[in-house]
């Protein structure tokens, strides 16, 4: 995936987190916690919401009401009397739900009771042996995993489905495979949408099973592909061109910002993934600060996919003015200082160093951190000078 790619799939995760922060701030302070580990310990009840955000999130505890936790490790093994809302990169539901399960997480099971329905997002999902959803599971990952039960129908969009537990209404798939296992129960219509037939056991559905073969994608030939590289290069140099030219002045001020303190772009960029988020949580925490913490995580948000739309044209820029300083001289090339040739020359090198397998990714990466910490630096310094501008 490429990693503007990336970037906007984060922007959900992000944008939830930054919810959760703000909620902190105004949720009561029994049911409100943040840190590097949080924890509800078995025993203790929360009579109303809780909010939780941490490195590991533990709800062990009772809540009367909603749960919205986010970490790398979220797991809740309390009752909860109403919904749950969780992202984490590992994420364990396993006490009993009342209402609604919406989670989001590279891993993803389901390990208890969940009264209503349930949404899941992730790259492997599981509902384990044992556990139970009220309604409908509607899940959309690389792998899903029903060895429990579902109350109502289940619609999953995947790679692949296993299903071996029950599920009380209609079956709707679209994946690569389909498997109902041996011990299966299915009272419904299988409904699977792929590109080989599902397989199915026998007497594991009560209905009917349609299957709507999907064709295997076409794969280009040659002559396409080339052609399909010269467009994207072609769009490339546009926007590089463009940006140049109708932003001369700001671009100019941004990369010499980078040609003179590449590694300390770098690593203001990185560090701010890391203080930003702190920064916020610390904000949502104080008695004044909700308002500042919104503030705070949206502009970040805002920046970070601004400088992922545009990551790839700035280093366009960058490189071809360094190229064009180093060769300048030696080959009597034009002025530089127009831009348009420089940014036209890395444009080129650019899409040709991000083409390789890769290297492409880590250079991408490197150019995203530089210019979200270019950005950053320059922001704060017109911050500092603003006073100070008019003066004598």
């Amino acid at each position: 995936m490429e990693l503007r790619g990336l970037a906007w799939a984060a922007v959900p995760l992000l944008l939830g987190l930054t919810l959760g922060w703000w909620a902190l701030a105004a949720a009561p302070e029994e049911g409100a916690a943040a840190g590097e580990e949080v924890v509800l310990e078995s025993g203790r009840s929360v009579e109303d919401d809780f909010y939780g955000a941490g490195r590991s999130v533990g709800l062990l505890g009772d809540v009367a009401g909603d749960a919205m936790v986010a970490g790398e490790n979220v797991t809740v093994t309390g009752s909860v009397g109403g919904d749950v809302l969780a992202a984490g990169r590992t994420v364990a539901v396993e006490g009993p739900v009342e209402g609604d399960v919406r989670v989001a997480g590279q891993d993803v099971i389901i390990n208890g009771r969940v009264g209503r329905a349930v949404t899941a997002f992730g790259s492997r999902l599981a509902v384990a042996k044992g556990a139970s959803i009220g309604r409908t599971l509607l899940a959309f990952g690389e792998r899903l995993e029903v060895r429990g039960a579902v109350g109502r129908d289940l619609r999953a969009f995947a790679e692949t489905v296993l299903i071996s537990g029950r599920v009380a209404g209609d079956v709707d798939v679209e994946a690569d495979h389909l498997i109902i296992a041996e011990g299966a129960r299915v009272e419904g219509d299988v409904r699977y949408t792929g590109p080989v037939k599902p397989e199915v056991a026998p007497g594991s559905v009560a209905g009917q099973v349609i299957y709507r073969p999907r064709a295997p994608e076409a794969r280009p030939t040659p002559l396409a592909q080339l052609a399909a590289q010269f467009l994207a290069l072609g769009r490339f140099l546009l926007l590089t061109l463009a940006l140049a030219f109708f932003a001369g002045q700001g671009i100019r001020t941004l990369t010499d910002r980078l040609l003179a303190r590449p590694w300390r772009s770098l690593g203001v960029g990185a560090l701010s993934l890391v203080l930003v988020p702190l920064v916020v949580v610390a904000l949502a925490l104080t008695v004044v600060g909700s308002s500042a913490a919104w503030a705070v995580a949206l502009s970040f948000v805002g920046l970070v996919v601004g400088s992922a739309g545009l990551f790839k044209a700035v280093l366009a820029v960058v490189v071809g003015r360094w190229l064009w300083r180093l060769l300048g001289k030696r080959w009597n090339l034009p002025d530089g200082e127009q831009l348009l040739w420089p940014a036209a020359v890395g444009a080129l090198a650019v899409f040709v160093l991000t083409a390789v397998p890769g290297l492409g990714f880590l250079v991408g990466l490197v150019a995203l951190l530089g210019l979200l910490g270019a950005l950053l630096a320059l922001l704060w310094e017109g911050a500092v000078s603003w006073p100070l501008r008019g003066r004598p």
